[in-house]
């Protein structure tokens, strides 16, 4: 199936405005008409500075602008002097009595690559290009309708994490001299979902065996029955007045599994119902 992919301008959804205080003062790092150029260079900064980066949207005459600013916080030339060491050109803006429009671009999000192959104005060309070269071995070819071009369509392979130069000789083999790489932002899934999805499944839990018809409720319960046995089917006042018989009896074959059931088979709740007797405990510790 055909995935059309967002490679120019990203439809701006659920974009979230985030107001500034009025006075505020920023650094402009970059300017784009693209959302999604700008979404890419914004995560570069980041990287390269390490401060937090937001979008702002300026309608201006010239059209709508997307211009990644960095807080001043008061820091006077010294954050300006960090942004020229990472090989920035910024110039500040000064809020004033206005707001800024701010627009969330994800924080979860990293850069990546794609590798343009040909563009066409006809679908089914493309759609046939496609074919050809998944048929050359380039395995995430996709036809990709370009944003806010309606009769534009590219062929492009990925994404991936970074420019592969074996890729680009590929497609020259193939063909293809003119292949260019570019640069698109990806959602990156939260680390507490990824963690969830490697959780496995848990194991279905093996059936209950019941005491059998006629069978010694105290010699099962005490003998055969796990945890969960005992839970479902001894847990009642029989096998409680036979548990209290065999303590009073003290001797016999029923001493030495009391003393086992109580010392490595019982529960934390049976311990403290069954075992804390003193006949049982005069007994365990002989």
């Amino acid at each position: 199936m055909r995935r059309f992919l967002v490679l120019v301008s990203l439809v701006l959804v659920a974009v979230t405005a985030l107001a500034s205080s009025p006075g505020d003062k920023f650094w402009v790092v970059a300017s784009f008409s693209s959302f999604e150029s700008a979404k890419v260079e914004r995560l570069r900064v980041q990287k390269s500075t390490g401060d937090q980066v937001r979008i702002a949207k300026f309608d201006l005459p010239e059209g709508t602008m997307y211009r990644l600013l960095v807080a001043d916080n008061g820091s006077g030339n010294m954050e300006k002097s960090k942004l020229q060491s990472a090989g920035y050109s910024p110039w500040s803006v000064d809020t004033g009595s206005k707001q800024l429009d701010f627009v969330e671009a994800g924080t979860d999000q990293q850069i990546a690559y794609r590798l343009i192959l040909g563009s066409f104005q006809n679908e089914s060309h493309a759609d046939a290009f496609a074919s050809k070269m998944t048929g050359a071995g380039f395995a995430k070819v996709e036809t990709a309708r370009v944003t806010g071009d309606t009769n534009r369509y590219r062929v492009v392979d990925g994404p991936f994490d970074a420019r592969d130069p074996a890729l680009k000789s590929k497609a020259a083999a193939a063909g293809v001299a003119d292949a260019w790489w570019l640069a698109t932002t990806i959602d990156v899934p939260h680390q507490e979902t990824a963690m969830q999805q490697e959780t496995p499944a848990p194991q279905p839990q093996e059936a209950l065996t019941p005491p059998a018809p006629g069978e010694d409720l105290f010699d099962y319960c005490l003998r055969k029955a796990d945890a969960r046995e005992r839970k479902q089917y001894c847990d009642n006042e029989r096998f409680a007045a036979a548990f209290r018989a065999a303590l009073v009896r003290q001797g016999g074959a029923d001493s030495e599994a009391i003393v086992e059931f109580c010392s490595q088979q019982a529960t934390p709740e049976e311990r403290a119902k069954y075992c804390n007797d003193v006949a049982f405990s005069s007994r365990a510790v002989r």
